[in-house]
């Protein structure tokens, strides 16, 4: 099992928070069908979430989870290829949202042990 320190939770809780809110505005993006920058502000939500597998705590610690980060992003980017809307916006809302708000709901967790 990964340890993970305070400076890297708090960083980790950053981006999540971050990762949340660009996920949010790709939500609204693909609800106005603007794909073209729908398309640039999922590729934030990658770049963030492939900066908090870098800490490695996800990964090591909590594996079903990245797992599943990682899937989501998958079927995102697939249907994002296939123009499909309505699977964009059920993955985000039903999948990756969820799982987002449950690795913060770690980190913030975390955060709280340490102190």
């Amino acid at each position: 099992m990964s340890t993970i320190n305070q400076k890297q939770i708090d960083h980790s809780l950053n981006i999540t928070n971050t990762v949340i809110e660009a996920t949010e505005h790709f939500q609204g993006l693909v609800k106005a069908r603007e794909l073209n920058q729908a398309f640039f502000m999922f590729e934030s939500i990658v770049e963030g979430i492939q900066a908090l597998s870098k800490v490695g705590y996800i990964n090591s610690t909590h594996q079903n989870l990245s797992e599943k980060l990682a899937k989501n992003i998958l079927l995102i980017a697939k249907s994002l290829e296939n123009n499909k809307q309505t699977k964009i916006a059920e993955i985000t809302q039903f999948s990756l949202m969820p799982n987002l708000k449950k690795l913060q709901l770690l980190f913030k967790e975390s955060n709280q042990i340490n102190q």
